[in-house]
């Protein structure tokens, strides 16, 4: 099997032990392995985003070959945050977006959690990281494969095909998905489309994306003014350049407000 190829690390969130591949080794062994360079076949733009060293490539790759810190703050914030912690995750159904390695999702099945569906722009990402990442941390070696499921495409095809086949999800994860402001109409219609009337977000992101413009603020703005959720700014990350996590739920009959609970 290729994940077999790869180096892995461990990561720990609180009690929840998780192995995944190593990112760091991932793009040399890209570059050098051809059995693993196969899963890239046909995606020239991705393949030369790998050659030119590319995090980000707007429209064509999106960056998930490495994990990114934010979703180490929010699989950390869901262990070990009172508000995180507090969040019943058995038998429930969570969605990731911009899934990338996957470990905000790959936490929650270990918390209970009897649906977890990735969410990534790129299907390569979903076949060489998020696939691989599922297999390592099974817990039972014949669990059922419909616990997970995996979506590729933007964000405007996934609401379209969510709406088709009535996807709902209890909780949503998202992390490093608002750098981006353009994109932020499409990532609003996804939580419109696929959460549950009680259901929670939570979304991890730097405070201010320097080059691209999005920022925090930006979609706070935004989201206030769709009047669709509430939105909470409920931990700060301050060490290193500052991370923020946002919760947000659906608004009944009170108007957006934007609230710190930290």
């Amino acid at each position: 099997m290729i994940i077999s190829k790869f180096e892995q690390k461990t990561l720990l969130f609180g009690d929840i032990c998780l192995q995944v591949i190593d990112t760091s080794t991932l793009e040399e062994r890209l570059l050098e392995d051809r059995e693993i360079s196969c899963v890239l076949k046909g995606s020239d733009n991705l393949s030369e985003a790998v050659n030119s060293h590319s995090d980000l490539v707007a429209g064509v790759y999106e960056g998930g070959l490495k994990i990114w810190e934010c979703s180490m703050d929010l699989a950390e914030f869901l262990s070990s945050h009172p508000i995180g912690t507090a969040v019943d995750l058995k038998g429930k159904s969570v969605l990731e977006l911009g899934c990338g390695a996957g470990l905000p999702g790959l936490y929650c099945y270990k918390r209970g959690a009897n649906q977890v569906d990735f969410q990534d722009y790129n299907e390569e990402v979903l076949k060489l990281i998020t696939h691989a990442n599922v297999i390592s941390n099974q817990m039972e070696p014949n669990v059922s494969s419909s616990l997970f499921r995996y979506f590729a495409g933007d964000w405007s095809s996934f609401s379209i095909l969510a709406k088709e086949k009535n996807l709902k999800y209890d909780v949503i994860l998202t992390a490093e998905t608002i750098y981006n402001a353009d994109n932020y109409c499409k990532l609003h219609d996804v939580f419109k489309a696929v959460l549950t009337d009680d259901g929670k977000i939570f979304l991890a992101a730097k405070t201010y994306y320097f080059g691209v413009g999005g920022s925090v603020d930006a979609f706070i703005e935004y989201v206030r003014k769709e009047n669709c959720f509430s939105i909470d700014i409920v931990h700060t990350y301050s060490k290193g350049v500052q991370r923020k996590i946002l919760q947000l739920h659906r608004l009944v009959d009170h108007p957006s407000q934007v609230t710190k609970t930290e």
